[in-house]
């Protein structure tokens, strides 16, 4: 079973949690979020929505797999807009009370941390009620860091810094 956090076990429970993690600006982010979630939050098993081009790349499939289940048993799942099988995987880990990661920006890394988030995030939110839990990427290591806002004037300031530049 997923360890939760104290502050969003009770809310877990119930429905599940819906992981948002922004600027999505490297192609370490995904990795560097499993691992994260796996060593500092306890989280295993979650699910990744991840882009269809790496999803069902031969080599990426296999490497992101792997890597995966070794961090935490995560598992990814391809999200294309022309194929809904990823968004019915998605609502239906949320509605039974699972943890689902998703980079509301979407791809287009090469367009930088200023990109606006794709709608499909807000209207999942609204499918499934699940509980919104917030998380940033800071890119000024060599490895991506991962965390969660401490307050909500920085989860503000995150989000306007990253809107902003």
């Amino acid at each position: 079973m997923n360890q939760i956090p104290s502050n969003i076990a009770a809310i877990h429970s119930q429905t599940g949690t819906l992981f948002v993690v922004r600027p999505h600006t490297s192609y370490l982010d995904g990795p560097a979020v499993a691992r994260w979630l796996t060593k500092s939050r306890g989280i295993r098993h979650a699910v990744f929505a991840v882009d269809p081009d790496f999803a069902r790349h031969p080599f990426w499939r296999m490497a992101l797999n792997v890597y995966g289940r070794l961090v935490g048993g995560h598992r990814m799942i391809a999200l294309d807009a022309s194929r809904p099988f990823g968004i019915r995987t998605l609502i239906a880990t949320l509605k039974a009370g699972g943890i689902v990661v998703i980079f509301p920006q979407g791809t287009g890394i090469r367009s930088g941390p200023k990109r606006p988030d794709q709608s499909g995030f807000q209207w999942l939110m609204a499918k499934t009620n699940a509980h919104l839990v917030h998380c940033h990427i800071w890119h000024n290591k060599k490895w991506p860091v991962v965390g969660i806002p401490k307050y909500v004037g920085d989860a503000q300031r995150l989000k306007a810094k990253t809107d902003a530049g």
